[in-house]
């Protein structure tokens, strides 16, 4: 290397070694703990409206592969304290339900993650053919151009057929997730990429500032 090529070649080594100058990257997941726990008797899912705009943001009525369809884990997000599905049973059936908890959430700048597992010891055909499982899952959030990204991971330990895992009783976590302004969350799990909407339904969405609501809002005549 001559005398005058030597000094060019440092520089640019210089600015490959320089953290920034590689160009723009993600930052690094970082993860998100839970604030609540729920154990209830039936698979968690979203109300009929919030299913409709989920299919409509993740291309699910063109694209069914777009949809999350798995036996042993469920998930979603929940941008509204009334987004679960209602399951009306017997209240002897629901006695020892541990509803999920949202308070801990501020929708107006929060949503809940929810990440669903069946619970196989307390599932009668689990516990009479032998079978045992255990899951266990982490989730981990970052901010990449227009959107939230939720990388979950999921794994379990032990096996459960499909017809076990849906009669069995489902316990989960929620999780908050910042929104920082996005309106569009996409969701990772193993080499599989879904997306979801998170605008808030304009029923449960706040009014604007000086519109009236509720009775007060009545023209009195």
């Amino acid at each position: 290397m001559t005398g005058k090529t030597w000094p060019l070649a440092a520089a640019v080594l210089a600015m490959a070694l320089v953290p920034g100058c590689e160009g723009t990257r993600e930052p690094e997941p970082q993860e998100v703990a839970a604030v609540s726990d729920f154990e209830i008797g039936h698979r968690p899912a979203l109300g009929g409206a919030d299913v409709a705009r989920a299919i409509l943001a993740t291309g699910g009525m063109a694209d069914p592969d777009a949809m999350p369809v798995y036996s042993d884990i469920e998930f979603f997000p929940v941008v509204h304290a009334d987004a679960l599905e209602a399951m009306s049973g017997p209240r002897q059936l629901r006695r020892h339900d541990i509803e999920p908890d949202f308070s801990a959430i501020d929708f107006d700048r929060q949503f809940a993650f929810l990440v669903a597992h069946p619970n196989a010891s307390g599932s009668y055909r689990a516990m009479s053919s032998g079978q045992y499982a255990t899951y266990f899952s982490s989730v981990r959030g970052s901010y990449p151009d227009d959107r939230v990204r939720v990388h979950l991971s999921g794994s379990r330990l032990g096996g459960l057929d499909p017809i076990t895992a849906l009669t069995a009783r489902w316990e989960g976590k929620i999780y908050p997730i910042d929104r920082r302004g996005r309106d569009l969350l996409e969701v990772r799990l193993d080499n599989n990429v879904y997306t979801y909407a998170l605008a808030v339904p304009e029923d449960d969405a706040p009014p604007a500032d000086g519109a009236a609501s509720g009775p007060a809002a009545a023209d009195p005549n």
